[in-house]
């Protein structure tokens, strides 16, 4: 039986904006732990903001057979959690709430042990749930409902698609849809309790 305002959702490495305003307007989230690996999406990247704009920070994939289930997919070398760790300091640190989760933040990716490029984003949600204070609403599933649940799905080229309601960000004329964490840093957490998309042409 369908339960009111259910969708489905990719696991995503530090999902950007379009991704928490799906989750946070549903009422029951489901993670699909059997879904396949899909090259070149949100799986094992994330966006955040510098100087030029919009930086992809994407975890290294190693090897891996067609058809692959996410949860199989591993990392190639674990030198890019420090990459990441200094593009965000570097970028963040001047923004007025770096300096509450600095400590928090570097934490994560010192103490990010796993190799599977599922728990790693999980994991990720799951430090940005603790940050805004809000309790999960999601459950992992290993095979579909019965009955049809929308599922969503947003690529990299479709980001241009998306406005969120602006904040101040750093670094000059304002970038939608970047990762929650520009606006955690940017804004704090009440930013998560507004509506966050005034528009998009994805679902």
């Amino acid at each position: 039986m369908k339960e009111k305002n259910e969708i489905i959702l990719p696991v995503y490495y530090f999902p950007n904006l379009w991704w928490w305003h799906a989750y946070l307007r549903a009422e029951v989230v489901y993670f699909n732990v059997n879904e396949k690996y899909i090259k070149q999406s949100f799986r094992n990247r994330t966006c955040i903001k510098n100087p030029q704009g919009r930086l992809d920070l994407s975890i290294p994939v190693a090897y891996y057979p067609q058809n692959a289930l996410l949860k199989d997919i591993q990392t190639a070398n674990f030198d890019w959690k420090e990459h990441h760790y200094k593009s965000i300091y570097h970028n963040y640190r001047k923004s007025a709430f770096f300096e509450f989760y600095q400590d928090e933040v570097k934490a994560f990716f010192e103490q990010c042990n796993s190799n599977f490029i599922w728990e790693i984003a999980l994991n990720s949600i799951e430090w940005l749930l603790q940050k805004i204070k809000i309790s999960h609403r999601h459950t992992l599933i290993e095979k579909l409902p019965d009955y049809e649940i929308p599922v969503l799905e947003q690529m990299p080229n479709q980001q241009k698609n998306v406005q969120v309601l602006p904040y101040y960000q750093l670094f000059g004329d304002f970038v939608h849809n970047l990762s929650g964490l520009d606006a955690l840093f940017c804004t704090g957490k009440g930013y998560f309790e507004t509506d966050l998309v005034i528009k998009h042409n994805i679902w």
